[in-house]
């Protein structure tokens, strides 16, 4: 028939993707799924990434976790920024208040002690670290610290005015500061118990929260009063060594350095 166009017909039928789907400039497949009941996020991730490992995959081929998973470690890079930032910044106001460098990180010892309950109180109500429970570390530090603050605030005010010696004069600023130590302290427990035991809707992302904070305010109490007065001794003995030394080389050495006959 004049006009028609010839029909070609291929020699082979083969299938073939029909979208494809790209991520990076590489091509891509997507996986989804869900986490079983009870498992949080953070462990079924670890779980894949074993997965993944066993697999061993070619060297062509990769996996990465988009999604929920993928939020989950932006959020927790911020709060690790969070946290650093924290630390800085209350190191730099407490130096500035106390016009010292040694005395703060005395002070800041109370954020580790105060850890170890709060993560001893989550292990043992079975509750995970979540991303409300992240956030609570961060307050928790300056929640603990103040105990510190107390102690040392009052041990250098005797020492000033009154001329005690380091020892004598921390000794004296635990029994004086116990009632305000333990007043604040309770106070902030017994706000926290309705967060922590608390049934509404949605309570089960702040109860995590609550048990943290809860066992971190109570284990950094007890153990402020035993610690810091510690650290605070032998950071003066420190000071009075140091001095024993600079003033031996002195008497030792001329200025120009030459030895003293």
């Amino acid at each position: 028939m004049q006009g028609s166009r010839p029909v070609f017909l291929p020699r082979e039928m083969a299938g073939g993707p029909s979208e494809i789907d790209r991520r990076n400039r590489a091509r891509n497949i997507t996986i989804l799924g869900n986490t079983p009941p009870g498992v949080a996020l953070g462990t079924a991730t670890d779980r894949m990434a074993q997965v993944l490992k066993a697999v061993d995959l070619p060297a062509d081929y990769g996996g990465e976790f988009i999604g929920q998973a993928e939020r989950m470690k932006e959020s927790a890079n911020a709060i690790g920024f969070a946290f650093i930032l924290a630390i800085i910044a209350l190191y730099m106001i407490l130096a500035s208040q106390f016009n010292s460098f040694s005395q703060p990180a005395i002070i800041m010892l109370t954020a580790p002690l105060s850890f170890f309950g709060a993560f001893a109180a989550l292990y043992l109500s079975g509750l995970s670290l979540t991303m409300f429970v992240q956030i609570g570390l961060i307050a928790l530090m300056g929640l603990v610290m103040k105990n510190g603050i107390l102690l040392v605030d009052y041990a250098n005010v005797a020492r000033e005015t009154r001329g005690l010696g380091a020892r004598a004069a921390i000794e004296e600023a635990g029994p004086r500061r116990m009632r305000p130590v333990l007043m604040t302290q309770l106070a902030t427990v017994f706000g926290m118990i309705p967060v922590a035991i608390s049934t509404s809707q949605g309570a089960e992302f702040r109860n995590a929260m609550g048990v943290l904070i809860i066992g971190g305010i109570l284990s950094s109490t007890f153990l402020t009063l035993l610690i810091v007065p510690v650290a605070y001794t032998l950071m003066a003995d420190l000071y009075v060594w140091r001095g024993r030394v600079i003033g031996w080389i002195r008497r030792r050495f001329r200025p120009g350095g030459a030895p003293a006959e």
